[in-house]
């Protein structure tokens, strides 16, 4: 952890230096001045990760024109990699890579319309999965045997729970503002992926029919396939700060087509989506109460990893979803959860001339999911089944445009809590 610190604070002393928002994209913070023209160069050594995939370390690489009458800037071009260890009772492994590009045009149609580019490549080898369904049950095989004794067996136990997924994809996006504070946004992405099954895994199991035909239609599919994916969404923001907001709201109704149906293109589906984000002060910036609640509903023939993730994250499980319960634990078509955050800051101060922000947050996270998106109690159950997650975590926000936060959580479902180390806030 100190080290992780001190690499960001050298990053944040450097001249007109911007820190990452997360892997994919910079927050736009505080507009430099545009009173010259110059390319701002920047290198930010980054640290995170969780207690699902591991903890690691990667770099960002960002380099931004600045052009006067071009706000925030006339272009920019990033890198991102990152990569995660996690110890294992006989040697670490690496379940976690993940590398991208982006290009960013923020500042066309007299800044009206941003348009981007992203070509990314992520590599997961440790993912959870416990079958389909709000009431599906969790097994925990290699807690049967000794790990300092028996670690080929313990460690091919754990695999009866996982999967792996690897995805290579270029994705193209737009957003136009119609007027403030309203946007229209589109997006268009192809996506190859290779999914990895192991052997006697509740993954294969299911895939091959042992727990019923209505399982084995949501799951299967190829082990590698491309998908086409179309997204159009309109968007609200009237939120005082992209980075660490605390006025204003974020709502976003989005819709998604994926056309296909061939070999090369085997899954056709769409879905529905709602974010609405609330950020309210109850003491200037210095406390302030946070709330987003979640909605998204998949139709069709989907790649079951899908039925995980919302958007572009985890949904009832993981660190930017329901905190606590672990992350890939709750599939389904439909999905619904919520997070309600109390966030304090601290007075700033400074380092190398930059302003330091330190803030605690505690939190309460709740969700739940349904297998399909038409009613199936065997696989939801019929009670309310809530799933959720308590606790708190600390802010460290360095300048305008870079938050890193660490969150411990506790859930019913958690293997004793979920620990999180991230940039940026949760939402």
């Amino acid at each position: 952890m100190v080290a992780v610190v001190t690499g960001l604070l050298l990053s944040a002393s450097l001249p007109r230096a911007a820190c990452a928002d997360d892997a994919h994209a910079f927050a736009k913070g505080a507009e430099p001045p545009l009173d010259e023209h110059r390319l701002d160069k920047v290198i930010v050594p980054v640290a995170g990760g969780d207690s699902d995939l591991g903890f690691g370390a990667g770099a960002l690489v960002s380099f931004t024109k600045l052009v006067p009458g071009f706000k925030p800037y006339r272009w920019r071009i990033e890198g991102a990699g990152f990569f995660t260890f996690k110890k294992q009772p006989s040697h670490f492994e690496t379940p976690y890579q993940d590398a991208s590009i982006s290009i960013t045009f923020p500042g066309l149609l007299e800044g009206r319309l941003r348009f981007g580019i992203l070509p990314y490549f992520t590599r997961s080898t440790a993912l959870g999965y416990n079958g389909v369904g709000n009431a599906s049950v969790e097994t925990r095989p290699w807690l049967a045997f000794d790990p300092s004794k028996q670690a080929d067996r313990y460690e091919a136990a754990r695999k009866l729970t996982e999967y792996s997924l690897t995805l290579a994809g270029l994705k193209v996006d737009g957003r136009f503002e119609l007027y403030a504070p309203v946007y229209v946004a589109a997006s268009a992405s192809y996506q190859e992926s290779w999914i990895g099954v192991y052997a006697g895994s509740e993954l294969a199991s299911d895939r091959a029919g042992d727990h019923g035909a209505h399982v084995r239609a949501l799951v299967e599919g190829p082990a590698q396939h491309g998908v086409v994916l179309f997204e159009y969404a309109l968007v609200i923001d009237t939120r005082d700060d992209e980075t660490s907001p605390t006025q204003g709201v974020f709502q976003k109704f989005a819709i998604r087509q994926s056309p296909g149906g061939n070999d090369a293109l085997p899954y056709t589906y769409n879905a529905v989506s709602m974010t609405a984000r609330v950020y309210q002060p109850i003491w200037g910036r210095h406390i302030s109460l946070a709330g987003r609640f979640v909605g998204d509903v998949l139709f069709g023939k989907t790649p079951f990893y899908q039925l995980a993730r919302y958007d572009e994250g985890w949904a009832v499980g993981g660190v930017d979803g329901v905190r606590g319960v672990p992350a890939q634990r709750y599939y389904g078509k439909r999905k619904v959860f919520g997070n309600l955050e109390l966030r304090t800051e601290m007075p700033s101060f400074k380092v190398f001339s930059k302003e330091i922000t330190l803030g605690v947050v505690g939190f309460f996270d709740a969700g739940r999911v349904w297998a399909d998106d038409l009613s199936a109690p065997e696989l939801d159950g019929t009670t309310l089944g809530l799933k959720y997650g308590v606790g708190g975590g600390l802010r460290l926000r360095i300048g305008k445009p870079f938050v890193l936060r660490a969150d411990v959580a506790w859930s019913p479902d958690a293997h004793p809590v979920g620990g999180y180390f991230k940039a940026g806030q949760t939402f």
